[in-house]
C-alpha cells in the first residue's frame, strides 16, 4: 500500500542521500579512516505504513555519517546478514556482539515513534568494548522535513561521540587480574598507560592473552572517564574450570552441567548462554567461551567452572557471582539544579542489578544535565558503598564548579556569510549587556549543546539554500576561558553551485511549459535545497490532486563540477486515476456520520483529489468536536478505486463554568455560562452566559446550526441584555440578532453573512444634573429602537486561533439601520489584523527574534446619520438669543450631530474600539457640559460656571465660575469657563468641564510585538503602540493631528479561569483631564 507521506519522505530522504556524498567528494584532502561504526535498521512504531523507514533512515544515516569522511561504515548488507543471527531484543551485550562479528568499534542502534504527525527518535550509541557507557539521545520532529533535519543533528552527535572514542581518549592504566602473566608478556601488550585508546589494539591484546598456555578463558573491561581509560583484563586458567592435577582427555563425555550461586537471574538465562550441554565430549575451548559468554549477561562479578568425576562422565558446574543488588541512590553536591530533576533522568533504579556500563552512562547523563545548564566545568563521581550481603548503595558526588556564560561564537572558514548572517536566528545567543534582564527569557549565555547542534543544522541549511551543496559545518570545539566559555565552529564551504537546466519529464500529455512555472527552481540561479524540497511536493500535489493517487517524482540530478552547476530533473511517474469507492467513518460515538460527512468535499464515484482530503482534514478539525482525526485513503481490490477512511476521536463538547474576575473596566465580575458546541450530536451550538459586575451587566442566550434546514447556510441567533457605564453616561439596552451565512471558499476561511438585528435603549445620566447637549437630548427622550440588516464578510488565514504566528483575519460589514424604529443609518465597517515573523533584516542581537511575532491591526468605521434634530423627543424652546448667545435651546445646538447617542463610536481601553494608554470609552470628541437656566427648571441651556443675564440683545451668559459663588453656578470654582460653540480640543478653557459625545466615525491602528515569556504556560508579553481616534459630524477623518496615540506593555494568558490579559499604558499626548497611565485588567468571564 502507498500513500502521500510515504512517498514524500522516500523523496526527502533520497534528496537526502544524494546531497550528502556530493558534499562528500568535494573534499580534496581524505582523513585517515580509524573508527568503523555500524547503524542497525530502525524499529519503526506507528499506525501508519511506515514500515519502510527501518532501512531508509539507517542508509541516510549511514551516508551522512560516510560524507564526514571521519568514520568508516559497515556495508548494509553485512549488518542485515549479521542480525539474523541476533533475532529479539537488542540489548547492549547483544549490540557488543553484533559489532564484534562485523568488526565495530561503535554501533548504533534507533528507535522511531510516530504519533499524528509528531515524531520521537530515540538513539543509542554502544561501543564494542563493554564496561563503557552507551549515549543515548533523544530527538523530537514535528513533520517530515523536521525528521530530515534530526537525522543530519543525529550524525552530528554520532560523529561528536566517536570522535571523543577514538582519539581523544588515553589510557591510564592497565590491570591483569585472575593469573600471573610474565614481564615479557606485559611488554608485548599494544595498549601501554599514556597510549592512545584503540578497540583494536585491545582486541589484539586480549587475543595474545587468550593465546597463552594454561589459558582458558580472556575478557576485558573498560572503564571510561573524564581523565581517560583503565583497562582491565580478566584471566581463567584451565586450572580453575578442572579438578586439580587433572586434564581429562577431549573424548570423555559430559554427563551434567549445573548451575549454582544464581538467585536472582533464571537459570534458563545462564543456560542459554553455554553452548556445553550433557552428552558431548569434554572441550575446554568450548568451556573457556562459555565462561566469556556467561560474563557477557553483565550480571556477574565472577564466573568458574567446577568439573568432577562422576558415574557416566564429567559432571560441570558452574559457579556464579552475581553483581549486588542496588538498594540506594543518593545525590550530593548539587546545589544549584534540583535533585528531582536529576533522578527524572536517570535510569539507574533501586531494585536493578549493579550494571557498569549503566552506571557509567548515568554518571554522564549527570554531567550533560549541568553541561545543558552552563556548568561546562561540573564533574560527576560516582562510589559504590557496600551496605550489606549482595547489596550496595551508589553514591553521585557532583562537583558543580562555575557556571560560564557564553561569550563568544567563533566561525572559521566562513566567506559567504558574516558571522552576523550565521548567529541570526540561533536560539544559542551569547551574554550581552541586556542579557541580565532578557536570561530568564531567551536563556542568553547558556550553552547547551543538542540546542546549539540544532542551531547548526539552521546553518547548514543556510549553506544548503545558498547554493553550497558541498558545505560542512565541523564538530564545535568549546573552551572555558576566565571570562567564560568560547565555541568555535570550523566550516568548509566549498564552491558554489547554480541551478542548470530544469526539466519535467514522464508526462506529455501536459503543458510543460505552464508546470515549469510551477517550480521555484530557476536556471542561472543560486541551487536551492529548499526550493528542490518545495518543487517535489508542488508537482506531486499537482498529480495527486488530479486523481493520479499513486504518483511519483524523483528528482534526478547532474552535478556538473567543472561549471558548478546542478541540473534536476523530475521524472514523473503518475500512474492510473484513481476513484473514491466509499467514504468511511468510524470513532464518532456522539456526532451523527452526516455531521463529519458534510464536511467532506469529495462524494464517492468521484475522481480522487488529495486537495479534497487535505480541506476535508482542516474543515473537520475546524468543528472542534475531536481530540483527533485521521483522514487515510486505503486501495481497495479494485485497481482504479480506493475507499477514504475517516477516523475520529471524540472530546467533550459541553461546559459549565462559574467563576469570579476583576476588570479594571467593569470592576468586579461574577460570571456564569452552559455552552454546548455539539447539541445532540447535530452540530448544533447553544450558549447561556451572564456577566454581573460593578459597572456592567451582560446577559447573552445564542443558538446556532452550520446546517440549516440540510444547506449550506448556517443560523446563527441571540438575544441579550446588557447595562453598560460610559464616561459620561450609561446605557441599557435589549435586542436580538438573526443571521444567516455561508462559507464563500472550499477551505472555509472566508464567510459572507447578512443578519437582522433589532434592539431597544435608554440613555440614563451617571450622577449629577448636567451633561453635553448631545446628551441632555437623549436623556430628556424615552426609549430608543433600532432596526437594521447587516452585510459581512469575513477572512481568517491566521496559522493558529491563539497565538498565530502568520495569516491575517479580516473582515467588512455594511449596516442599514431605518427598517422601523428611530436610528437611521448607513454604517460601514473594517477590520483587519496581519500576523508576521521577524523580518530577516532585523539585526541578530534583537531580543526574541526568531520566537517573537508581529501584529499590524487597522479598524475603521463610518456612520451616515438620516436622523434630523426633530425626531428627538426633547421640549423645544423659542428664545429671544441672537446667535452668538451662550445659551441657546437644545434645537440650536450641535444641529449637525444627529447620529444617535448608542450609535457612536467611543475608543479607549481594550475591547471592539481598543486604544489603550486611555480608559475605557473615553476618546473621542468633546463637549462642554451644560446646565439648565433658571435654577434648572428653564429649557435654555448654558456651560456650566456662567450666570445668565438679560441685556440688549436678549438673553446670554459670562463666566462666574469662582468657588461658594451665588446663586450656584455648577463649575469646578478654577475662574475658567467654556464656550457653547466650543468643538475642537484647543478651544476649550476647562476641559474638565467637557463631556466625551462619541463620533460617527473612527480609525484606528495597533502595532504589537510579541514575544513568548513561557511556553509551557502560554504566557506571552507584548510591546504595544496603539493610534487613533472618532470623529464627529463636523470633523474629518483624515485629521492626522488630531489622533491619539498610547503605548505601553502588557501579558496575555490564557489561563484555566479563562482569557486573561493586563496591561499598563502611557498617552503619549495626554490631556490634561487623563491620567498619565492606564492599567487595563481583565480575567475570568471577559474576553479579550
Amino acid at each position: 500500500m502507498r500513500n502521500p507521506r510515504r512517498r514524500t519522505l522516500l523523496l526527502l530522504l533520497a534528496l537526502a542521500a544524494w546531497l550528502l556524498p556530493s558534499a562528500a567528494s568535494a573534499q580534496s584532502k581524505t582523513r585517515p579512516v580509524r573508527v568503523v561504526v555500524a547503524v542497525l535498521p530502525f524499529e519503526v512504531y506507528s499506525a501508519e505504513p511506515l514500515d519502510y523507514l527501518e532501512d531508509s533512515l539507517a542508509d541516510l544515516l549511514a551516508t551522512r555519517l560516510e560524507a564526514s569522511e571521519k568514520v568508516q561504515v559497515v556495508e548494509a548488507l553485512t549488518v542485515r546478514e549479521t542480525l539474523v543471527a541476533y533475532p529479539g531484543e537488542r540489548t547492549e551485550t547483544v549490540v557488543r556482539r553484533i559489532a564484534r562479528d562485523v568488526g565495530a568499534d561503535f554501533v548504533v542502534v534507533g528507535s522511531l515513534t510516530e504519533l499524528a504527525g509528531q515524531y520521537s527518535l530515540d538513539v543509542r550509541v554502544t561501543p564494542v568494548e563493554s564496561q563503557v557507557a552507551s549515549s543515548t539521545m533523544v530527538f523530537t520532529a514535528n513533520g517530515d522535513d523536521e525528521l530530515l533535519d534530526r537525522v543530519n543533528e543525529l550524525a552530528a552527535r554520532v560523529l561528536a561521540i566517536v570522535g571523543e572514542g577514538s582519539s581523544r581518549a588515553r589510557v591510564l592504566a592497565v590491570e591483569v587480574i585472575g593469573a600471573e602473566i610474565a614481564p615479557d608478556v606485559e611488554q608485548r601488550l599494544r595498549m601501554q598507560p599514556g597510549a592512545a585508546y584503540d578497540s583494536r589494539a585491545v582486541e589484539d591484546d586480549l587475543e595474545t592473552l587468550r593465546n597463552l598456555p594454561g589459558m582458558a578463558s580472556a575478557t576485558v573491561q573498560t572503564q571510561r572517564g573524564r581523565e581517560g581509560v583503565r583497562i582491565v583484563y580478566r584471566l581463567v586458567e584451565t586450572e580453575r574450570l578442572l579438578p586439580t592435577g587433572e586434564t581429562p582427555a577431549s573424548e570423555d563425555p559430559i554427563a551434567e552441567v549445573r548451575i549454582v550461586g544464581n538467585r536472582r537471574i533464571e537459570e534458563g538465562a545462564i543456560r542459554a548462554r553455554i553452548s556445553t550441554k550433557a552428552g558431548q565430549a569434554y572441550d575446554t575451548h568450548r568451556l573457556a567461551e562459555d565462561v566469556r559468554e556467561v560474563y557477557r549477561l553483565g550480571f556477574f562479578r565472577d564466573v568458574r567452572v567446577v568439573a568432577d568425576e562422576g558415574i557416566d562422565g564429567r559432571v560441570l558446574t558452574f559457579e556464579v557471582e552475581e553483581n549486588p543488588v542496588i538498594r540506594q541512590v543518593s545525590i550530593a553536591g548539587n546545589e544549584n539544579i534540583d535533585g528531582e530533576k536529576i533522578r527524572d533522568n536517570l535510569t539507574l533504579t533501586t531494585g536493578s542489578t549493579l550494571d557498569f556500563p549503566l552506571l557509567f552512562e548515568n554518571r554522564a547523563r549527570v554531567e550533560a544535565i549541568y553541561r545543558a545548564e552552563g556548568y561546562y566545568l561540573a564533574k560527576v563521581r560516582h562510589e559504590i558503598e557496600e551496605t550489606g550481603p549482595d547489596a550496595v548503595s551508589v553514591h553521585f558526588e557532583v562537583d558543580e564548579g562555575d557556571k560560564l556564560t557564553l561569550v563568544e561564537i567563533q566561525f572559521e572558514g566562513n566567506e559567504a556569510f558574516t558571522e552576523e548572517e550565521l548567529t541570526r536566528g540561533l536560539k544559542t545567543k551569547t551574554w550581552k549587556w541586556y542579557s541580565y534582564v532578557t536570561k530568564y527569557l531567551d536563556r542568553s549565555g547558556t550553552y547547551s549543546e543538542p540546542v546549539f547542534l540544532q542551531d547548526l543544522q539552521k546553518i547548514q541549511s543556510k549553506y544548503l539554500d545558498a547554493g553550497y551543496i558541498q558545505a560542512e559545518i565541523g564538530t564545535p570545539e568549546v573552551r572555558p576561558t576566565e571570562e567564560g566559555l568560547e565555541v568555535t565552529v570550523e566550516i568548509t564551504e566549498g564552491d558554489k553551485f547554480h541551478t542548470g537546466v530544469v526539466d519535467v519529464a514522464g508526462d506529455v500529455s501536459i503543458d510543460l511549459e505552464a508546470l515549469r512555472e510551477r517550480l521555484s527552481l530557476k536556471e542561472g540561479e543560486p541551487f536551492n535545497r529548499s526550493f528542490l524540497n518545495a518543487d517535489l511536493k508542488s508537482l506531486e500535489q499537482f498529480y495527486t490532486d488530479r486523481g493520479f493517487f499513486a504518483a511519483e517524482v524523483a528528482p534526478l540530478t547532474q552535478v556538473d563540477d567543472p561549471e558548478k552547476k546542478v541540473g534536476v530533473t523530475f521524472e514523473v511517474s503518475k500512474g492510473p486515476l484513481y476513484f473514491v469507492r466509499e467514504i468511511e467513518i468510524s470513532g464518532n460515538t456522539n456526532t451523527l456520520d452526516t455531521v463529519i460527512r458534510r464536511e467532506v468535499p469529495t462524494v464517492e464515484g468521484e475522481l480522487y483529489s488529495a486537495r479534497k482530503v487535505r480541506i476535508s482534514n482542516t474543515r473537520i478539525r475546524t468543528l472542534g468536536y475531536f481530540e483527533d482525526i485521521s483522514l487515510d485513503a486505503k486501495l481497495t481490490d479494485f485497481e482504479d478505486q480506493l475507499d477514504l477512511e475517516v477516523q475520529v476521536i471524540e472530546r467533550p463538547t459541553g461546559s459549565l463554568s462559574f467563576g469570579a474576575g476583576f476588570s479594571s473596566q467593569d470592576k468586579f465580575v461574577i460570571s456564569g455560562a452552559v455552552n454546548q458546541a455539539n447539541l445532540f450530536g447535530r452540530g448544533y451550538a447553544l450558549s447561556l452566559s451572564a456577566d454581573i459586575g460593578g459597572r456592567s451587566n451582560r446577559f447573552f442566550l445564542s443558538f446556532s446550526d452550520p446546517y440549516f434546514m440540510g444547506t449550506s447556510f448556517a443560523l446563527g441567533a441571540s438575544i441579550y441584555n446588557t447595562d453598560l457605564e460610559f464616561e459620561d453616561f450609561e446605557q441599557e439596552q435589549t435586542g436580538f440578532d438573526v443571521s444567516l451565512s455561508h462559507f464563500l471558499d472550499a477551505q472555509h476561511g472566508t464567510r459572507g453573512s447578512l443578519r437582522y438585528s433589532f434592539s431597544a435603549r435608554k440613555i440614563l445620566q451617571r450622577g449629577g444634573i448636567n451633561a453635553a447637549g448631545v446628551i441632555f437630548r437623549e436623556l430628556l427622550g424615552g426609549t430608543e429602537t433600532t432596526s437594521l440588516v447587516g452585510l459581512t464578510i469575513q477572512r481568517d488565514t491566521r496559522n493558529d486561533r491563539i497565538s498565530p504566528s502568520k495569516g491575517q483575519v479580516w473582515g467588512l460589514s455594511a449596516d442599514l439601520a431605518g427598517l422601523g424604529g428611530f436610528a437611521k443609518y448607513v454604517r460601514f465597517e473594517g477590520r483587519g489584523t496581519w500576523f508576521y515573523k521577524t523580518p530577516e533584516w532585523f539585526p541578530g542581537w534583537f531580543p526574541f527574534r526568531e520566537e517573537a511575532t508581529w501584529s499590524l491591526g487597522l479598524r475603521s468605521g463610518w456612520a451616515v446619520p438620516f436622523n434630523d434634530l426633530s425626531d428627538f423627543d426633547f421640549i423645544t424652546a423659542d428664545l429671544d438669543t441672537h446667535p452668538d448667545s451662550e445659551v441657546q435651546s437644545l434645537q440650536d445646538i450641535d444641529e449637525d450631530v444627529t447620529l444617535p447617542l448608542t450609535e457612536r463610536y467611543f475608543l479607549g481601553g481594550i475591547g471592539q474600539y481598543q486604544l489603550r494608554g486611555f480608559k475605557s470609552r473615553s476618546v473621542g470628541p468633546r463637549r462642554a457640559i451644560l446646565k439648565r437656566g433658571l435654577f434648572g427648571f428653564s429649557p435654555n441651556f448654558t456651560p456650566v460656571g456662567r450666570t445668565i443675564v438679560f441685556d440688549s440683545n436678549g438673553i446670554n451668559s459670562f463666566c462666574t465660575d469662582v468657588e461658594n459663588s451665588f446663586p450656584d453656578e455648577q463649575g469646578d470654582g478654577d475662574g475658567e469657563c467654556n464656550s457653547i460653540f466650543d468643538e475642537d480640543i484647543d478651544d476649550f478653557d476647562d476641559l474638565d468641564e467637557t463631556d466625551v459625545i462619541g463620533g460617527n466615525k473612527f480609525i484606528s491602528s495597533s502595532a504589537e510585538y510579541r514575544f513568548p515569556i513561557s511556553e509551557s504556560l502560554g504566557l506571552v508579553g507584548v510591546l504595544f503602540l496603539d493610534m487613533g481616534n472618532a470623529f464627529d459630524e463636523t470633523q474629518s477623518i483624515l485629521s492626522f493631528a488630531d489622533w491619539r496615540f498610547g503605548t505601553g506593555v502588557g501579558v496575555q494568558w490564557f489561563s484555566p479561569f479563562g482569557p486573561l490579559q493586563a496591561f499598563i499604558g502611557f498617552p503619549i499626548n495626554k490631556l490634561e483631564v487623563e491620567d498619565a497611565q492606564v492599567f487595563e485588567f481583565s480575567v475570568g468571564g471577559q474576553t479579550f
